[in-house]
C-alpha cells in the first residue's frame, strides 16, 4: 500500500456500533477501514473448515451475524472466507448451495 489509499487495513478491529449492552463487541478478522470515518468498515471474516463437510459453524455465522449486517452496519458489502484443511472445495460449495437453496 502506498499510504495514499482512502482506507487502512486493520486486523481484528472491533465494531462498537452493534455492541450489545453486555459482552464484547463484534470483532472482524480483517477490515478495510475508511480513514475519513473509522466507523465505516468493509469486513473480511475467515473460518477454518477442518473437512469439506464441516460447514455448520460457517453457515451459523453467515446467517446470524454476517447477513444480519451485525458485522458491518455502515457497509452493504463484505466477504466471508474459508480455509479448507482437508477435502474438496467443490463439496463445500455444494453443501453451502444445498443449505442456502442456491440453484
Amino acid at each position: 500500500m502506498s499510504g495514499d489509499e482512502p482506507y487502512d487495513v486493520q486486523h481484528s478491529p472491533r465494531e462498537r456500533e452493534t455492541m450489545k449492552s453486555r459482552g464484547q463487541p463484534p470483532e472482524y478478522d480483517l477490515a478495510y477501514v475508511l480513514r475519513a470515518d473509522e466507523r465505516i468498515m468493509w469486513p473480511l471474516e475467515a473460518k477454518v473448515l477442518e473437512t469439506d463437510g464441516d460447514v455448520g459453524e460457517y453457515i451459523k455465522d453467515l446467517k446470524n451475524e454476517f447477513l444480519t449486517c451485525r458485522y458491518a452496519p455502515f457497509s452493504s458489502e463484505g466477504a466471508m472466507l474459508a480455509y479448507l484443511l482437508s477435502g474438496k472445495p467443490e463439496i463445500v460449495f455444494g453443501n453451502l448451495a444445498q443449505r442456502f437453496r442456491v440453484a
